[in-house]
């Protein structure tokens, strides 16, 4: 079962999402959808974050140039391939792993885009496209990074000192 709050936060993030690709296109704005998907789909199972991933993708495909679906499928496949580094794991925070995938996946999204995009509006701009992608990356590991570290704030304690359970 989905958690009130993680729909809640899930619409948020979109709604964010959305308004940082309306402020202005030249500009290189984070993937927070991604971000979201990466660090939620080895925490939820797979029905509660199929659902997630259709909630914000709808979200994000209303204001998206992509053709329909592109989104959608990419997000999926982002899920699927957290659920499978994370299958036999107990420890899901693991932010070597999902620094990996926010950086391949935010790659993957970035060619996807200027694939879609015209031949003749791309030739001479493959240098500009590059540093584009190159700082998203960045943006994405370092709010990745931030989200592990505010989340995992636990004092590790010895055994004898915690309360019984």
């Amino acid at each position: 079962m989905i958690r009130a709050r993680i729909i809640i936060l899930a619409i948020i993030i979109g709604l964010v999402q959305i308004s940082l690709h309306a402020m202005d296109t030249n500009w290189v704005i984070p993937n927070l959808v991604l971000i979201f998907v990466v660090w939620f789909a080895p925490k939820l199972d797979y029905l509660p974050m199929t659902m997630l991933v259709i909630l914000l993708s709808v979200l994000v495909e209303v204001s998206s140039l992509l053709p329909v679906g592109i989104i959608t499928l990419s997000l999926f496949l982002v899920m699927l391939a957290s659920k499978l580094v994370f299958r036999g794991s107990y420890d899901t925070d693991k932010w070597t792993f999902q620094l990996a995938l926010v950086a391949v996946a935010t790659v993957v999204f970035n060619l996807i885009f200027y694939a879609t995009l015209p031949g003749e509006a791309m030739i001479g701009r493959l240098g500009y496209v590059g540093i584009r992608i190159l700082l998203e990356v960045l943006y994405n590991g370092a709010i990745l990074l931030l989200v592990v570290g505010l989340s995992d704030r636990r004092i590790q304690t010895h055994q004898h000192y915690r309360l019984p359970q």
